[in-house]
């Protein structure tokens, strides 16, 4: 989930004892993997399908203008492994990272749609997450 500065600064206005955002060394890896599968879930079209975009310069495009914009790969083979062992996790870790990483949705809303009290999203995102580098390792 990317955010600015400022979003990450009103999360933790919002609940300043909890940094949600904050991810254990030891999950990095499997924190960078999920961030490309939800990419790749979501889908998210290029800037050129739609005529509106057509003179939008991202960030990461600092080339010349009219220049062709490279956009950030995803892994599709890398994604499609996670995605298969989606199946194998419990229906609730399932629905939490779909709705962090596939459909970033708001911390806030995680916890109210799957009444996970707001101090412990940290530690079931973690779990989640332990969960499927788990599965990965045996699959």
């Amino acid at each position: 989930m990317q955010t600015t500065h400022r979003e990450h600064q009103a999360l933790r206005q919002a609940d300043p004892s909890t940094d949600w955002l904050h991810v254990p060394d030891e999950l990095r890896d499997m924190d960078d993997a999920l961030l490309a599968w939800g990419r790749w879930c979501a889908g998210r079209p290029s800037p050129e399908t739609s005529p509106m975009f057509r003179l939008f310069r991202a960030n990461y495009a600092r080339a010349q203008y009219g220049a062709p914009t490279a956009r950030p790969s995803v892994d599709a083979a890398a994604a499609l492994r996670v995605e298969k062992v989606m199946r194998y996790l419990p229906e609730r870790a399932r629905q939490l990272l779909r709705g962090w990483y596939v459909f970033e949705a708001h911390p806030l809303r995680l916890c109210r749609l799957l009444t996970i009290r707001r101090q412990d999203l940290a530690g079931e995102l973690n779990a989640a997450r332990r969960m499927v580098a788990n599965l990965l390792r045996r699959h």
